[in-house]
C-alpha cells in the first residue's frame, strides 16, 4: 500500500494558495514544505527573501503561473484551481548566458512581480521564462509548487538538463511538488539532470497508474541526492544516477526494469512490485541499500538471460528488513538468476526471499562477502541450481534457507571460498542432487571443488548422508495412502545396481530383481500363468523406464537424501532403536519421500508448501539410521521404515532363461499394457495391465443410455476416461 507521507506545519502549497487568495497580505500564512530542493531557505518565522514582495493575484484562473526568485532559485507557483503543464523543459544559451524555461499550458498565463524585476523574463503568449544567469550570478536552480488543485507536469522533449548551464551556482537543483491533490502526475517522460550537488526532488500525493511519479526516461544528481517522495510508476525501462543517496518514501510499481546508481545511500521504503511487478532491479553501484518493504520481481518477457535483482561488484551493506507478514519478497520468471552477485558484497543481509522458476535461485560471483548473511530464503523449482556459489568468501549461508525442487543441484559451489560457511539450512529433492561435488566422512564434510567452504551437517544429516553414499543395506516399509496399503522389503546395493524386493501392494504382492539394466518381475504371484518371470531391459521402452522407477521408488533411497538436511534436528533419548532423533521436514519434501512418489509430481514440484512436518529419527552406534516413522499427513497414513545390514554383501540371482520370458509371456493376467477401449455403447474401458498400463476408455453412451466407465489403471498409470 501506498506510504502516508506527513506534511510539515508549513508548507510551500500554503504559501502559494496564499499567493492566488484575495486574503489580505497580514493574514498570508509564510513557509516552504520540508520535502523540497529548497527548504532549508524557508525555515522559521519569516519569509523567504523575495516572497515578501511577491503581490495577490486575486483572479488567476486554473493553468496560471506565477514567477518568483526565492533564494537565487526560480520558483513556478501554480494556481490553486488546478494547472496541467504538458511540456516541462529548460534550453540554455551559454552565448547569452541565459536559460529558456518552457512551461506549455493550453490556457492560462505566466506572470511575475519581483523588485527588482531583472533576470527573469517572462513570455506568456509564448509560454516561456527567460532566466538571466549573468544578471543572477548565484543562480541555484527550478522549484515547481503547486496547491489544491489537480496538477500534472509533463518533463517534454529536451528535458530539464541544468548540468548544461555553465554559469551560476555550481550546484542547482530542480524539484517538483505538486501540493494537495491525490490525482497529481508528475510524468518524467525526458530525462532530468540537475548540476553538481543539486538535488532532484520529485513529490506528490497522487496514486494510480496515470498518477503519482510516472518515470519513461533517467534522472541524475551528478553530486547530489534524489528524493522521489510518493507512489512510483515505471512506464519504460528507467536509469536513476545520484553522486550522493536515491530515496524512495512509498511504492515502485510498472512491468519495467529499475537501474540505480549511487555515490551513498539507496533507501526503497515502500513496496515495490505489489500491484505491478517490476521486470528486474539493477544495483549498480551504492554505499548502502535498504530494502524496507515487499519486492516482487517477474522476468515473464524479459530476455534470456536477464536475471532479477542484480547486485553490482562491491555495492556493499544490501539490507533486507526483517520478515513479518507483510513484506514478503518474491522473485520469479527470469531465465538467469533470481538474485545475482556480480562480485563482492561486505555487510549485505538477503532474508524472506523466494527465489522460483528462474534459470538459477541464487548466483554469487568472486569477492569478498566478510560480514554478509543470506538466511531465512527459498530457492526453489529453478531450472538450473538453486544457489551458486564462485568464489565467493566469507559468505554466511544459513539459519532457514531452503533449497528444494531444483532441476539442478539445490547448492554448488567451485573456485576458493575461505571463510565461507553452509550452515542450517534445508536442502532436498533436487533433481541433480542436494549439493554438488559434496564428500561426508566421520570427522569431515567439503566440497571437493570449493576449497575453503565449510558445510555444517547435523548428526542426523550426517548419518543419512553417509548411508545414502554406502548404498548397501536392507530395509522394510510400509505406508498407507487414502485407504491404500503398499509395503516392501528387501536389499540394496546401489553401486552394483542389485536390488531385490517383494512388494506388496493392497492385496497383490510380487518380487522384484535388477541386475544392472535388466528387471525381473514375478509374473507367477501375481496370478499370470505362462513363464513365472518377465524381464525387461532398456529396449522395452516405455515399460523398463516406469518400472525402474516403481523398483527405485520402493526403496527408501529417497528417504535417505531428504533427511540430509532437514529444517532442524534434536536428541531425544537412546532406546532399543538407538540414538532417537526428532526432526522436522518440509510437507512438500515429506511427499516427496514416500513410497512411489517419485512416480508423481510430488518428486519434482513444491506441490504442498514447506510447512514443517516432525518425523523420528533413530541411529545406530556407528551413526546410521536404524528407524524413520512419520505420522498421517494430508490422507496419508503413518509411514515407518527400516534399516539393517549396513555393508552385508548382497547376491542377487537371475531366474533361468527357462522360466523367463518378455512382455507378451504370460497369459491370464495381464502385467504389463494398456487397457483396451470400450468396444460397444456403454461398454467398460478395459483395465491397464496389473504393473503398469493406462485404463482404457469407456464406450460412448447409445441414445438415452449410460456412458462406459473407464478402465482401472495399474500400479503406474491412470485411470481410463469415461465415455
Amino acid at each position: 500500500m501506498p506510504m502516508v507521507r506527513h506534511r510539515p506545519r508549513f508548507s510551500l502549497p500554503s504559501l502559494v494558495r496564499s499567493l492566488f487568495s484575495r486574503a489580505s497580505r497580514g493574514s498570508r500564512r509564510r513557509g516552504l514544505r520540508g520535502s523540497g530542493a529548497f527548504a532549508a531557505a524557508f525555515r522559521g518565522p519569516t519569509a523567504a527573501p523575495g516572497f515578501d514582495v511577491l503581490e495577490s493575484r486575486a483572479m488567476l484562473a486554473a493553468d496560471d503561473i506565477i514567477v518568483g526568485l526565492v533564494g537565487n532559485a526560480v520558483v513556478l507557483g501554480l494556481d490553486s484551481a488546478g494547472v496541467q503543464i504538458s511540456d516541462l523543459h529548460t534550453s540554455y544559451s551559454a552565448a547569452s548566458n541565459t536559460l529558456t524555461i518552457t512551461a506549455a499550458r493550453s490556457a492560462g498565463t505566466i506572470s511575475t512581480k519581483l523588485a527588482p524585476s531583472s533576470g527573469i523574463t517572462v513570455d506568456s503568449a509564448n509560454d516561456t521564462i527567460t532566466v538571466n544567469v549573468t544578471t543572477i550570478p548565484a543562480f541555484a536552480g527550478i522549484s515547481v509548487m503547486g496547491s489544491t488543485g489537480v496538477d500534472t507536469i509533463t518533463v517534454g522533449p529536451g528535458g530539464v538538463n541544468l548540468a548544461a548551464v555553465t554559469k551560476g551556482s555550481a550546484s542547482q537543483a530542480f524539484s517538483v511538488d505538486t501540493g494537495d491533490g491525490t490525482t497529481d502526475a508528475i510524468a518524467v517522460d525526458n530525462s532530468i539532470s540537475s548540476k553538481g550537488a543539486g538535488t532532484v526532488s520529485l513529490t506528490t500525493l497522487g496514486t494510480g497508474p496515470a498518477a503519482g511519479i510516472l518515470l519513461a526516461a533517467s534522472v541524475t544528481a551528478p553530486q547530489g541526492t534524489e528524493k522521489f517522495a510518493g507512489a512510483v510508476t515505471l512506464k519504460q525501462n528507467t536509469s536513476l544516477r545520484a553522486g550522493g543517496n536515491i530515496a524512495f518514501t512509498s511504492t515502485i510499481d510498472g512491468a519495467k526494469r529499475l537501474t540505480l546508481s549511487s555515490g551513498a545511500a539507496i533507501t526503497l521504503a515502500g513496496a515495490v512490485g505489489a500491484t505491478t511487478p517490476l521486470q528486474g532491479i539493477t544495483v549498480a553501484a551504492a554505499k548502502s541499500v535498504a530494502v524496507s518493504d515487499a519486492l516482487t520481481l517477474d522476468g515473464a518477457g524479459t530476455a534470456a538471460g536477464t536475471s532479477g535483482l542484480v547486485i553490482g561488484a562491491n555495492v556493499n551493506n544490501v539490507v533486507f528488513s526483517a520478515p513479518s507478514k507483510t513484506n514478503a519478497r518474491s522473485i520469479s520468471g527470469f531465465s538467469g538468476a533470481g538474485i545475482q552477485f556480480l562480485g563482492g558484497s561486505t555487510g549485505s543481509r538477503i532474508t524472506n526471499v523466494t527465489s522460483t522458476k528462474n534459470g538459477v535461485g541464487l548466483l554469487v560471483g568472486p569477492g569478498s562477502y566478510a560480514g554478509t548473511v543470506i538466511s531465512g530464503n527459498t530457492f526453489s523449482s529453478n531450472s538450473g541450481n538453486g544457489v551458486t556459489l564462485s568464489s565467493a568468501k566469507g559468505l554466511l549461508f544459513g539459519a532457514g534457507n531452503a533449497l528444494i525442487f531444483n532441476a539442478g543441484y539445490g547448492f554448488s559451489a567451485s573456485g576458493t571460498c575461505t571463510g565461507s560457511v553452509v550452515d542450517g539450512n534445508q536442502i532436498s529433492n533436487n533433481v541433480l542432487g542436494n549439493i554438488a561435488g559434496f564428500a561426508v566422512g566421520n570427522w569431515f564434510t567439503a566440497i571437493t571443488a570449493a576449497p575453503g567452504l565449510t558445510v555444517r551437517l547435523s548428526t542426523v544429516g550426517q548419518g543419512a548422508f553417509q548411508a545414502g553414499t554406502l548404498g548397501q543395506y536392507s530395509f522394510g516399509m510400509t505406508m498407507s495412502a487414502n485407504g491404500v496399503s503398499l509395503g516392501s522389503t528387501g536389499a540394496i546395493n546401489t553401486s552394483q545396481k542389485v536390488t531385490d524386493i517383494n512388494a506388496t501392494v493392497q492385496s497383490q504382492s510380487t518380487e522384484f530383481r535388477q541386475i544392472g539394466n535388466v528387471i525381473y518381475t514375478n509374473a507367477q504371484r501375481l496370478g499370470a500363468t505362462g513363464t513365472p518371470w518377465v524381464s525387461l531391459t532398456s529396449t522395452s521402452q516405455p515399460a523398463f523406464g516406469a518400472v525402474s522407477s516403481l523398483v527405485a521408488g520402493l526403496t527408501p533411497q529417497n528417504t535417505l537424501k531428504s533427511l540430509q538436511f532437514p529444517i532442524s534436528s534434536q536428541f531425544v533419548a537412546t532406546d532399543v532403536y538407538g540414538k532417537h532423533y526428532q526432526a522436522t521436514i518440509g510437507r512438500s519434501t515429506f511427499a516427496a519421500l514416500l513410497p512411489l512418489s517419485n512416480l508423481t509430481e510430488l518428486a519434482t514440484n513444491a506441490v504442498f508448501g514447506n510447512d514443517a512436518i516432525p518425523v523420528q529419527i533413530w541411529l545406530n552406534s556407528v551413526g546410521y539410521p536404524t528407524r524413520f516413522t512419520a505420522p498421517a499427513v494430508d490422507g496419508v497414513g503413518g509411514i515407518t521404515v527400516t534399516f539393517s545390514n549396513y555393508g552385508k554383501a548382497l547376491s542377487v540371482v537371475a531366474p533361468s532363461a527357462a522360466q523367463t520370458g518378455g512382455i507378451g509371456s504370460t497369459a491370464g493376467q495381464q502385467l504389463f499394457g494398456n487397457g483396451a477401449t470400450g468396444s460397444t455403447a456403454g461398454a467398460s474401458g478395459g483395465n491397464g495391465g496389473i504393473i503398469y498400463g493406462n485404463g482404457g476408455v469407456g464406450g460412448v453412451g447409445a441414445s438415452g443410455g449410460t456412458a462406459g466407465t473407464g478402465g482401472n489403471a495399474g500400479w503406474i498409470g491412470n485411470g481410463g476416461t469415461g465415455g
